[in-house]
């Protein structure tokens, strides 16, 4: 799974409330999409296909992208 300090993420998680799991994923999604990226634009169309996807399967755990009333946003259009 290549977490870096697990402890951490289960502390944060189990004691003190915190979405840290989801938040690990979004930040391994956003790394994927952009990593070693020189095609800035694309770079940015696929880091917000991953917020929107709101899924990692490997670490089992999803999210919502949902603006300030919680209506879940589930696509959105961008510039090719």
């Amino acid at each position: 799974m290549g977490v870096e300090d697990p402890e951490r993420v289960v502390r944060a998680e189990v004691a003190d409330g915190e979405p840290a799991l989801a938040r690990l994923a979004i930040e391994r999604a956003l790394g994927k999409a952009v990593g070693g990226s020189k095609d800035v634009p694309a770079a940015v169309r696929e880091a917000v296909r991953a917020v929107v996807r709101g899924a990692d399967v490997e670490l089992g755990v999803g999210w919502q992208l949902v603006d300030d009333e919680g209506r879940r946003i589930e696509k959105v259009n961008l510039l090719e």
